[in-house]
């Protein structure tokens, strides 16, 4: 690998690294680095003061900070935006992202305060390299980026880990069931909407009307307080055929006893949830705005939704009046058309596309 004497410093957010980003940063041999290792407050409830004076201190005393020939960020990290205004990392140490969250997304529709929008923006541009996990993020970055910041933008994807993969190709799901699943985390209200819990529920809701035997499981860390203030929202008489299940780790028993899934997000990066889902034969139904559709479309694009309650509705009535054997046709299609999204394959196309980035820039250690 042309990379593998580079000194990489990968910056990420607490607790650690996610799982598939700490893969990434490994298979290049990069050291690891808390964002704020220096004056703790990303997982603390602390003030704006004590953010700032963190985002200086670390960005200020960066161990060895000259020696590395790569900083390596998960998502936007602000300590490593001052280190290249101020000057203190050289113009041979390269700044390059992997971007897989809201941000892109939430710039883009102005969702942030005008501050955030410009820190975020400043960051990207300042950039050598942006890594996009998949063509929803890079699609956004293109627009947000003036012209003459395209030609740093890369795509990559995301795959399933090996050591699920053959538990869920060997699911057969119960497509005569009249289970909807959703698999993902909310733990604040803003997540809630981001993850388009409202607007799945609203959409349920709506069907319920029309098809009394359909049920929603929600399977994922919701807070007690936030699924209650959801099922708060619904008629009495639809409450019970809502199931928050909490966070399980045999997700497996939930993808085997339902006949679709559900994700209509408000900007999901990705969604790896979706491709385990497709992995198990359920075919899925989810928003436009969710990275995922690229796999989605070649499962049927009749699938990839607006965010709009009532043609969600209708998409989810439609599905279950199919026959059994047109959804076990679907559900065969779901199966194959995921085969090259393992992370296998994912981890091979990052290094070769980190590779690239290499040279492109013309990165020596």
């Amino acid at each position: 690998m042309p990379n593998k004497k580079l000194n990489i410093a990968f910056i990420h957010g607490r607790p650690k690294g996610h799982p598939t980003h700490a893969m990434y940063a490994k298979s290049i041999g990069s050291t690891f680095f808390h964002e704020d290792r220096i004056l703790r407050w990303q997982d603390l409830n602390e003030s704006k003061i004590k953010r700032y004076l963190s985002w200086f201190l670390n960005a200020l005393f960066f161990t060895k900070r000259r020696f590395w020939d790569v900083y390596f960020t998960e998502c936007v990290r602000i300590p490593q935006l001052i280190q290249k205004k101020l000057f203190l990392i050289g113009k041979k140490q390269k700044l390059i992202a992997i971007m897989s969250d809201e941000s892109l997304y939430f710039t883009y529709i102005k969702r942030f305060p005008r501050l955030t929008q410009q820190l975020m923006l400043a960051f990207w541009k300042n950039c050598d390299a942006i890594i996009c996990i998949g063509e929803f993020q890079f699609n956004l970055a293109c627009k947000l980026l003036p012209k003459n910041h395209h030609s740093k933008l890369y795509t990559i994807f995301n795959g399933v880990p090996e050591s699920r993969l053959n538990a869920l190709q060997n699911i057969k799901p119960n497509l005569k069931s009249n289970n909807i699943l959703f698999i993902g985390n909310a733990s604040a209200d803003w997540r809630v909407n981001y993850k388009g819990l409202d607007l799945m529920l609203e959409a349920f809701a709506n069907c319920y009307k029309s098809n009394s035997k359909l049920t929603f499981t929600i399977v994922g860390d919701i807070p007690k307080e936030l699924s209650e203030n959801l099922l708060f929202d619904l008629e009495p008489n639809i409450r019970p055929r809502v199931n928050f299940t909490g966070p399980k780790d045999n997700i497996e028993d939930y993808l085997k006893n339902s006949s679709l899934y559900l994700h209509c997000a408000r900007g999901e990066a990705w969604g790896v949830s979706i491709i385990e889902a497709l992995c198990a034969g359920v075919p899925a139904i989810i928003s436009d705005q969710t990275g995922a559709k690229q796999v989605i479309k070649n499962l049927n694009p009749d699938f990839i939704l607006p965010l709009d309650v009532n043609t969600i509705s209708n998409s989810i009535l439609k599905y279950f009046s199919l026959s059994s054997e047109e959804k076990l046709n679907i559900s065969q299609k779901a199966k194959q058309v995921v085969q090259d999204f393992t992370e296998v394959k994912a981890k091979e196309h990052f290094v070769n596309t980190f590779d690239s980035i290499v040279k492109d820039l013309r990165i020596h250690s």
